[in-house]
């Protein structure tokens, strides 16, 4: 059985869903008090979420030339709307600067949003995927946990676009077996996509994972209290998101999904709206 989950999951957890992302930016001061911020709400009106936010920002960060060669249907509709202001939006640098900064900053509302829903909902975790668990398990191989408190389908090849942690949290607590794509060398937590070889039980994450860094070179699970790194997580963004998918560690990611969904004949798909193309594509 292939299990995938969205962001529909995650918002049991108290991480907010695409629209809910915007609630939280407008109570932050840097950002509601931002032109481009402010412009890009007035412009999309009740259809603003993260996905055309990040979208249109990201864009606005690149040069002229750059923007140009792979524009977004969204940042040409932001800036068709934006008539009087287009030029400012293409040319001027500190609406670069200050597009760039907003990127930064919600990154930063994202990760600390799945930080602290993992260390504050626990036993809601627990609660919620139990019931999730032994729900599904009569169409999958089914057997005792490790604590033997819930019937766990083990064989299941659970794939998310989510970045949080609570699915792993709930997985170890239950002390469930599974495969990450993490390996330890050299003293180190590794990601190699190669290690998902012969497991039973697997968590894809499509989109990578919070706690997931690009440390010279190496994509390594970042330990307590490091600060280095480039972090490897791409988030919903409908153009540049999707040039992602061409790059390691997504594109070898997406080829293991793909053979997943060929292998199991019963998927069950929970809290996506599927508005991912590249999945859709897979599916289909």
């Amino acid at each position: 059985m292939l299990l995938f989950i969205g962001a529909g999951m995650s918002k049991v957890f108290d991480i907010p869903d695409m629209k809910g992302f915007i609630d939280t930016f407008n109570k932050d001061p840097t950002i509601s008090s931002s032109h481009v911020y402010n412009a890009i709400k007035e412009s999309f009106g009740a259809d603003i979420d993260l996905e055309i936010l990040m979208t249109v920002l990201e864009d606005l960060g690149r040069s002229r030339s750059d923007l140009l060669k792979r524009i977004s249907p969204q940042t040409t509709d932001f800036l068709l709307k934006r008539d009087e202001e287009r030029s400012l939006y293409l040319d001027d640098e500190k609406v670069k600067i200050e597009s760039t900064g907003l990127v930064r900053r919600i990154k930063r509302i994202i990760v600390d949003s799945c930080l602290l829903a993992d260390s504050q909902n626990q036993e809601r975790i627990m609660q919620v995927y139990d019931g999730l668990f032994e729900k599904i398990s009569p169409y999958g191989p089914s057997g005792l946990s490790g604590d033997t408190r819930v019937n766990f389908p083990h064989g299941t090849k659970i794939c998310t676009t989510n970045y949080d942690r609570c699915l792993e949290s709930y997985l170890g607590r239950r002390q469930i077996d599974f495969a990450s794509g993490v390996r330890q060398q050299y003293g180190c937590s590794v990601f190699d996509v190669s290690s998902y070889g012969g497991a039973t039980t697997e968590l894809l994450k499509l989109h990578g994972s919070i706690d997931l860094f690009n440390i010279d070179g190496i994509i390594r699970q970042r330990k307590h209290g490091e600060t280095v790194g480039e972090e490897v997580v791409y988030y919903p963004i409908e153009f540049g998101g999707y040039n992602h998918v061409i790059e390691s560690p997504y594109l070898e990611l997406f080829y293991l999904f793909r053979e997943r969904l060929s292998a199991e004949s019963i998927w069950v798909i929970i809290g996506s709206s599927l508005r991912d193309r590249t999945i859709c594509s897979m599916m289909n």
